[in-house]
């Protein structure tokens, strides 16, 4: 009877470790989940930063922003003013 008490209080025992191995576990995940989260959200603010910073660029100020040539971009000076755009 002695034993099986043992044995009763070992599995009670094992079950408990067992159940709070699974749940640490799973706070675990939780927790890179709501990293993961908080990083893209925080790239797709960023992001749109930039789309709206792009978006006030003429298309010559954006020609020469990706290392076009003042040369090469000044015909597109012309593009910014049409009638169209007022």
């Amino acid at each position: 009877m002695f034993s099986t008490l043992k044995l009763g209080i070992a599995a009670a025992l094992a079950a408990a470790l067992l159940a709070g191995g699974l749940w640490l576990y799973l706070q675990g995940g939780n927790a890179v989940l709501v990293k993961q989260m908080e990083k893209a959200v925080e790239a797709y603010r960023e992001r749109e930063d930039i789309d709206n910073a792009i978006d006030d660029l003429g298309e010559r100020d954006l020609c020469l922003r990706l290392g076009g040539l003042q040369s090469d971009c000044d015909h597109l000076r012309r593009v910014d003013k049409t009638p169209q755009d007022e």
